[in-house]
């Protein structure tokens, strides 16, 4: 199976509904992404992190122990607990990290339930930046079984306070638009091999861009052990930013 086919139908009906084509996990459960069942026809699909907080006790930290997988957090000098939604969706749990100050990290990091190597893998997160205060929160992409303290990652997406999206820090790689107080998904397909590993980002819902990565090849090795997903902000910054439905699948032929 090709993802970039399930990429392709997600844009198509995104453009045509003008909302994010993020399926919640209580919908389809096992496969808390992007694509609907009948796009991943003839392909073995395999979750290996499904992180929502809907369950979870508000005001709280995540629970440890999620659908697939597990999170972890770093509070540093700032915090993260469950919410209500920022968006004002019923009956939905975000979680809110906040980092007022400059120094440490503040992090959530979703562990894969199993380290499955080379091949392909699809990641999504839903976000909410506050249009105020909102600093710049980080994503990436991290090795598996890679403790909180270790901040090193093969791909890293900076949410720039101007609503564009700058990659692994270059100013040469600054792609697409989000919309500050509004809810977005950002989905994540990599091709990882022995040889090469690639990336294509995709902003959807109050967002839109999309930008095809080639991971450096000093940084092979650690795409190689992905096994992580974290959001975090760091000494650089302070505000406040809300994530919901960290997940990832494992895609074979």
């Amino acid at each position: 199976m090709k993802i970039n086919r399930t990429i392709e139908a997600a844009r198509a009906q995104d453009r045509a509904t003008g909302k994010s084509l993020h399926v919640p996990r209580r919908a389809i459960l096992g496969l808390p992404l992007l694509a609907a069942p009948g796009l991943l026809t003839g392909c073995t699909v395999e979750t290996l992190l499904s992180a929502g907080f809907d369950q979870d006790t508000v005001s709280q930290l995540p629970n440890p122990q999620q659908t697939v997988g597990t999170v972890a957090t770093a509070l540093g000098n700032g915090n993260v607990m469950v919410v209500a939604s920022p968006a004002g969706e019923a009956d939905g749990h975000w979680v809110l990290i906040q980092h007022p100050n400059f120094n440490d990290v503040t992090s959530i990091q979703g562990r894969f339930s199993a380290f499955r190597g080379d091949g392909q893998y699809m990641a999504t997160a839903r976000l909410y930046i506050p249009s105020a205060a909102g600093g710049v929160p980080t994503l990436q992409f991290e090795g598996f079984n890679q403790p909180l303290s270790d901040l090193k990652s093969f791909l890293h997406l900076d949410f720039l306070m101007n609503g564009t999206v700058r990659v692994n820090h270059d100013g040469n790689l600054i792609f697409g638009t989000y919309q500050r107080g509004q809810v977005f998904s950002v989905q994540v397909t990599f091709n990882i091999s022995a040889s090469a590993a690639t990336a294509t980002i995709t902003l959807l819902g109050m967002a839109s861009g999309s930008l095809d990565v080639a991971i450096p090849s000093y940084l092979l090795d650690q795409a190689r052990n992905f096994g992580a997903v974290r959001a975090w902000m760091g000494a650089n910054f302070t505000g406040a930013f809300y994530v919901d439905d960290l997940s990832a699948i494992f895609v074979t032929p």
